[in-house]
């Protein structure tokens, strides 16, 4: 056995085995998805040995080659007076030693856009690029589950990153010798038999509990739920109009903001093309000729998604798309929605181009103008990728969740025409070339803020930000709608929504009569109760339901929804129900069976003496140097199955909120929402509503004053039960509220409800 050091002084690795204290030899100590560490001493006379120093590098290894450790000198050698020889002073070097994570660690990860829809391993192989360019191998990382959505906090260091995908995808890592490595666990296994001759019977120790979860209750975070549209009239002279209920998502999130400082793209945000002429220059990104400038991460299309792709100006007749959000490939038969450019004479002419389409009015640009371009989508979900959750008999490759969620969007292409020589044009309304509904929009999408073969132009900033989705649209008298813009009067804002108002700017009072629609979702804590029937039924007995009962708050991965709260209780119940089997094992090497043990690895045991046999994964192991000079150790491993402890799940310790008492939680709710529902006549006495679903085999639509009691046993706040399309309700008061939910002649119920609420002068 080796121990090898390399202190940078130019002579390479060198041999310090000689100088290990016999009576203190080297320890290694791995634990799952934790740096590894070793200690080890070193004795010499004073002055006869180059002494390491902190970031020395260190290996550990025998002489097959194994590496039992590989790594750096994380801490000044301490120096100890041992004694007096012939030759002089005896000093003992410690050292704390640690593997290639302490590198890793000491580097400040860039703050990059939240990684979307990427395999776990291809955001550890970015997030190790980012911290150490090129020094690390990475052939050995494993792409394993696609993540969702991930954000690299800047404040937690590059093996709490790689511990938490390692967590979403039921995988282990490492950082050893310069490679990083990310695989599922498994991978490896070795064997403890009692049936062989070489097993320590002695060393083996085993606890098992039979599974005793069987009914699970997951509380994640506030999901959107109820659709709600309110219903306003102008007279001329308000400016605020009070919600039915809070939106969620009503705050702006800046995702990106770049202004083009310095004389680069910022690699962080964007991609230059081959061959694109996009450059950056004095605060201007400029194209003259083709040019391509992506974004490096996909856009999910959920909520509200404000891109302000900033302010164009045009140098020539250009062509090509600015602002582009495709679905596949950078073609504009792509193309999900952006401002395809086209020539026109010296000028150009910029129109929507929608799902591959050009369409809608066309604006011929005029030389010296500033051109605002914006697109604004509305989606009727929150989230696009369900949450991906594992367990043991969900190995990586097969987990439960992770489905594509089908939403529709709203989308408005506007642009705002600046004359930097007319200021009153900085206050004027913004033109809008599209407004209409995406049905089935893609979930995400590659974002081009530059796309053409022919684009002579430049740009000075441009955003992102997110919200709740929350859409505002009005209906001048005699006219139809179209969506008011909110935000700031200077980017063409006309009103703006808080929790509980509705706001317009002075300069776009609504008229008298002007119709004024509220689209949004209100949000409650998603919540759901899983159970496991047959389990439950064997531990009935006379005086025990057989019911055993836990209550989770999810930390990691985050329940963000129903759906996710469900699919994260079966998993938990797949491990629950099993027997928890836990224990440790102490051998000598020569006895292993393997060459090396290590955490993440499969192990399967087989102790008949216990009345065991089962298979579970390596959780830690400890290496304790007991022979060098012939290559002999003593093994300590720690393993345990999913059910005693689980790989997949990191648990919120905080108190979790249930919703209310008595509020409705999923059951039967398996119908799909009525969320076009719509008024299609208010007058004082009745309204009209037209649900633009046709009603399901055997049912209808219930219709009720309170999101409460739901169901044909309870009359208490319903309006009615109907079997049309199109009906007609009693109106009561000024300010009156509908929730409507479908339902079928077996009994089940949409889970969410629309609201429709009507605050209109009798």
């Amino acid at each position: 056995m080796q121990l090898l050091i390399d202190n940078f002084d130019t002579f390479g690795p060198m041999d310090y085995s000689a100088y290990l204290d016999a009576e203190r030899l080297p320890r290694v100590t791995r634990q799952l998805n934790k740096p590894a560490q070793m200690a080890a001493q070193l004795a010499c006379v004073a002055g006869k040995m180059l002494v390491p120093h902190q970031a020395s590098r260190v290996w550990l290894k025998k002489a097959d080659g194994t590496v039992l450790f590989a790594g750096y000198v994380a801490l000044q050698p301490v120096c100890e007076y041992v004694g007096q020889s012939t030759e002089g002073a005896i000093t003992r070097y410690v050292l704390s030693c640690e593997t290639d994570e302490w590198i890793l660690d000491r580097k400040a990860l860039p703050q990059r856009l939240p990684y979307m829809q990427r395999a776990a391993g291809a955001t550890v192989r970015q997030i190790t690029q980012d911290a150490s360019p090129g020094e690390f191998d990475v052939t050995a990382v494993q792409d394993c589950d696609v993540v969702p959505v991930y954000d690299a906090d800047v404040q937690r260091k590059w093996s709490d990153h790689a511990a938490e995908l390692a967590m979403r995808s039921r995988a282990a890592y490492s950082a050893e010798g310069g490679a990083i490595k990310f695989a599922p666990v498994g991978g490896n296994a070795f064997a403890i038999d009692e049936t062989n001759v070489n097993c320590n019977r002695a060393g083996l120790n085993i606890a098992g509990q039979p599974g005793a979860l069987n009914d699970v209750t997951v509380v994640g975070r506030v999901e959107p739920r109820t659709y709600v549209k309110d219903y306003f009239e102008g007279d001329g002279a308000s400016l605020s109009f009070s919600l039915a209920a809070t939106p969620v998502g009503i705050f702006d999130k800046t995702v990106f903001e770049d202004e083009f400082a310095g004389t680069a793209l910022n690699p962080i945000l964007w991609t230059n093309g081959s061959g694109s002429s996009a450059a950056v220059d004095n605060g201007v990104l400029t194209a003259n000729g083709s040019a391509l400038v992506e974004l490096v991460e996909l856009v999910e299309m959920g909520g509200g998604v404000v891109l302000q792709h900033g302010s164009f100006e045009f140098q020539g007749a250009s062509s090509g798309v600015l602002g582009g959000l495709y679905a596949g490939g950078l073609a504009n038969a792509n193309c999900v929605a952006g401002f395809q450019v086209t020539p026109s004479g010296a000028q150009s002419v910029i129109q929507a181009l929608v799902n591959g389409t050009a369409t809608g009015p066309t604006m011929t640009t005029t030389g010296g103008h500033q051109y605002f371009l914006t697109t604004r989508v509305f989606v009727d979900q929150t989230h696009r990728m369900a949450q991906v959750f594992h367990s043991s008999g969900h190995a990586a490759g097969a987990p439960v969740g992770g489905d594509a969620i089908a939403a529709d969007a709203r989308a408005v292409l506007e642009i705002h025409d600046v004359d930097p020589n007319n200021p009153a044009t900085m206050a004027a309304a913004s033109i809008v070339l599209y407004d209409a509904v995406l049905t089935n929009v893609a979930g995400f999408c590659n974002y081009a803020l530059m796309n053409g073969t022919a684009l002579k132009c430049g740009v000075s900033y441009t955003r992102m930000r997110t919200n709740g989705g929350t859409c505002v649209r009005s209906a001048p008298p005699g006219q139809g709608f179209s969506t008011r813009l909110q935000g700031a009067l200077a980017d063409g804002g006309e009103c703006r929504v808080t929790s509980t108002q509705l706001y317009f700017l002075a300069a776009d009072v609504p008229a008298a009569t002007e119709q004024i629609v509220v689209s949004y979702r209100s949000g409650r804590t998603s919540t759901a109760e899983e159970t496991n029937a047959a389990a439950i039924a064997a531990l009935v007995n006379a005086s025990d339901d057989g019911v055993r009962s836990s209550v989770h708050g999810l930390k990691v991965p985050e329940a963000r929804t129903t759906e996710d709260c469900q699919n994260s209780g079966l998993a938990l119940l797949d491990d629950g129900t099993q027997t928890a089997w836990s224990g440790e094992y102490t051998s000598w090497s020569d006895f292993l069976g393997v060459s090396d043990v290590r955490p993440g690895d499969a192990v399967t045991v087989n102790a008949p003496s216990q009345e065991a046999n089962f298979t579970a994964t390596v959780r830690g192991v400890g290496i304790e140097v007991k022979d060098p000079r012939n290559d002999r150790s003593m093994y300590g491993v720690t393993f345990a199955n999913d059910a005693a402890q689980t790989l997949s799940f990191s648990f919120d310790t905080a108190k979790v909120k249930l919703p209310p008492v008595g509020v409705t939680v999923p059951g039967n709710w398996t119908l799909a929402p009525v969320k076009n529902a719509a008024f299609s006549s208010i007058i004082a006495s009745q309204v009209t509503i037209a649900t633009n679903l046709a009603p399901p085999s055997g049912g209808g639509f219930e219709v009720r004053g309170t999101d409460q009691g739901w169901g044909v046993a309870n009359d208490r706040s319903l309006w009615g039960r109907f079997t049309g399309q199109t009906f007609t309700v009693p109106r009561l008061s000024r300010s009156q509220v509908y929730y409507i939910r479908q339902y079928d002649g077996a009994g089940n119920y949409s889970r969410d409800s629309t609201l429709l609420h009507v605050d209109w002068p009798l």
